[in-house]
């Protein structure tokens, strides 16, 4: 696999800080540049089993062969987490899918979950909206034909 050069940006991220310009991004600590990571995901899992955040369970392969499958938190959970957070604080969906990357509205919509906690909080703010207006004297005074004056 051929070594592509990273922005600009990416020599300032952690993950690099060190590294020489054309060294892979995930590495082992074995000198120089490291060894390259191949399998990243296979990292995470055993990380992730470690730390308590998904267990490994008992699966069989469509080839019939039984592996260990990994259950829990995974790298897309960030992304989504990211971007429910960026819309529910009020960022424009349009600068919310330039950020993460998404250049479909569709894969967009799939990351940008709607909840129960959603749900809950548009209610108060459907139901405020539709409540009628009250006028500075306190009286709910439902303007009409009938009681405008024209000059």
């Amino acid at each position: 696999m051929q070594k592509k050069n990273r922005p600009e940006w990416v020599a300032d991220a952690g993950a690099v800080r060190g590294k020489g310009a054309q060294a892979y991004v995930f590495t082992r600590d074995d000198g120089d540049d490291g060894t390259r990571v191949v399998d990243p995901l296979q990292d995470w899992y055993d990380l992730c089993v470690a730390a308590k955040l998904g267990p490994y369970v008992p699966a069989r392969r469509q080839n019939g062969q039984t592996c260990n499958k990994y259950v829990g938190l995974n790298q897309h959970d960030f992304r989504r987490s990211a971007l429910r957070d960026m819309t529910r604080q009020g960022v424009t969906e349009k600068v919310a899918m330039t950020i993460s990357g998404h250049s479909t509205r569709s894969v967009f919509d799939r990351y940008n979950i709607v909840d129960e906690t959603d749900l809950a909080e548009a209610t108060p703010k459907i139901e405020a909206r539709n409540q009628p207006s009250t006028s500075a004297d306190g009286t709910h005074t439902k303007l009409t034909h009938a009681n405008l004056r024209v000059s």
